[in-house]
């Protein structure tokens, strides 16, 4: 909502107020009364409940009382009576009203980052206890506690919480119980079989086909029911058996812009020079596809 100045007399000085359009309808409204109650204010402006509360709130209850209101307390209710406080002074003559959120909004706002705090402790704890299990093997409860407590730089956690995303961890069968010693838990490596995952696409260049190749002669020694697909996206195009990889038209494209600019840049220079560093380690597949001009050597 857009900001407006007006300019307010009180009894001992004159101040340029800054406000948004709404504070400012409410103030007009005391220069043909002296005194309004809030269903009088809000017939006037036709403004719901929250948007008027804040309004009025920020103009009787926050830092500048520009209004006085009846009873004189921090909140505002729809019985309220508010007049015009002529007595107002200040060491300034320009002032900015902000709209401050109401207690209910200030609330709603501090229980929203609350929530976002624990969830980031949250994964900061299952973090941790998975980097304390894959680096011990074994541990009892109390020893892992034990570590948890000590990496913690932030916050500690309690004992209680610990507890609790332990279960979770082994519930998504990241850990399990150890079944020959009561009260210790050991890592469990999660496979295709508890995940309930039939479907691998795996999406990259040469070396993520490799890693991909890995995966699927994995799960074919293991006899699993999942199908993996390699799909081929690298912007040199240096995968055997396909014509042309995704990406490789893009990089094409954004080539030439820089090597056309640079073509452009290098002859406002008498013997100028000009280098375009450009990728692929084993061929030069996107460097041919580009149309170079004359003037320029390529080196490969």
């Amino acid at each position: 909502m857009g900001e407006c100045n007006i300019t307010a007399s009180f009894d001992a000085q004159t101040i340029e107020l800054t406000v948004i359009a709404y504070q400012a309808s409410v103030l007009q409204l005391f220069n043909t009364s002296g005194r309004l109650s809030y269903s009088e204010i809000q017939t006037e402006l036709n403004v719901a409940d929250m948007d008027l509360i804040k309004i009025l709130h920020s103009l009787s209850c926050a830092e500048y009382n520009i209004l006085t209101k009846e009873p004189n307390s921090k909140t505002i209710s729809r019985m309220d009576f508010f007049e015009f406080n002529s007595k107002f002074t200040h060491t300034r003559t320009e002032l900015k009203i902000p709209l401050l959120p109401t207690e209910e909004e200030w609330w709603d706002e501090k229980m929203r980052i609350f929530e976002v705090i624990n969830q980031n402790k949250t994964s900061e704890i299952n973090a941790k206890i998975m980097k304390v299990m894959k680096n011990h093997k074994v541990l009892t409860h109390q020893q892992l506690a034990k570590f948890i407590i000590e990496l913690s730089k932030t916050f500690q956690p309690d004992e209680e919480t610990i507890k609790k995303k332990i279960e979770s961890l082994i519930e998504q069968r990241y850990m399990r119980r150890d079944e020959l010693n009561d009260g210790e838990y050991c890592m469990q490596g999660r496979s295709f079989n508890n995940t309930g995952i039939n479907q691998v696409y795996i999406i990259g260049g040469d070396g993520t086909q490799k890693g991909a190749s890995v995966i699927y002669k994995e799960v074919e020694k293991c006899g699993l029911q999942v199908s993996v697909v390699e799909i081929q996206k690298i912007i040199d195009n240096d995968i055997a058996v396909i014509d042309k990889s995704f990406g490789f038209d893009t990089a094409v494209e954004e080539a030439k812009r820089a090597i056309n600019a640079a073509h452009v840049e290098v002859e406002s220079f008498k013997n100028g020079v000009v280098i375009v560093k450009l990728m692929g380690r084993y061929n030069g597949l996107l460097l041919c596809t580009l149309l170079w001009p004359a003037e320029m050597w390529i080196v490969a």
